[in-house]
């Protein structure tokens, strides 16, 4: 019995142990990944070992831009025709060639950034999206029977919903009028039924893959 309850206890210990050295672990896993600077001059060191989280932090300043955007003022965005990795180079190229913005903010240096860059233009055609899929109809539907492309078509269809959502609480005023994807249809199921729509809709073919998902959204879910 003596026995039993040494071994016992032994066990405890072992469990006790490897637990805390579990969370030991896992906050040490943690502690290697600091968070993003909130000033451009540190942001920039950051990028350079960190590119992922960096991207996902200038897609963030967007995001504030877009939501903190006054209709007075024109809203300054990457263009249509950019594609997110191309887009996310030349502003942190375009920041490196700025010193003057070390001290401001992430989010200022990514506005000033893009309307340097840019100058506030909407589109710069090159017959892509922004995720790098075909523009065009016909060709986006060719490109997106190709399972590997499927998440990326996904995210076109997914974007469009989420704009049309913008324009119900006010946020995005081009997409006004338009209806968006019911919370209980998943996205996957969603993309699937949008594609199989406009392969039915030939009328489509030749249009701006943005401007028809729009279309077949507001056809399969009238504004639920």
């Amino acid at each position: 019995m003596k026995g039993r309850i040494v071994w016992t206890l032994a066990l405890g210990a072992a469990l006790v142990f490897g637990v805390a050295a579990a969370g030991s672990a896992m906050a040490a896993s943690k502690a290697k990944k600091p968070k993003a600077p909130e000033t451009v001059g540190p942001f920039l060191t950051y990028c350079d070992d960190h590119y992922k989280d960096c991207r996902g932090e200038i897609a963030i300043a967007q995001t504030v831009l877009s939501l903190s955007h006054q209709d007075s003022q024109p809203l300054c965005l990457v263009p249509r025709g950019v594609t997110d990795r191309s887009a996310d180079d030349q502003i942190l190229g375009w920041l490196e060639q700025h010193d003057e913005l070390a001290a401001s903010s992430t989010t200022d240096g990514v506005a000033a950034a893009i309307k340097g860059i840019w100058n506030c233009a909407a589109e710069i055609p090159n017959g892509k999206t922004g995720n790098g899929a075909p523009e065009n109809t016909g060709a986006f539907l060719a490109y997106c029977a190709d399972k590997a492309h499927f998440t990326k078509c996904e995210d076109i269809v997914t974007i469009a919903s989420l704009r049309a959502y913008a324009a119900s609480v006010g946020i995005d005023n081009g997409s006004k009028g338009h209806c968006s994807i019911p919370d209980k249809v998943k996205s996957n199921d969603a993309t699937v039924q949008t594609l199989a729509w406009l392969q039915q809709h030939s009328e489509t073919q030749s249009q701006d893959i943005e401007n028809t998902v729009v279309t077949a959204i507001d056809a399969l879910w009238p504004c639920h």
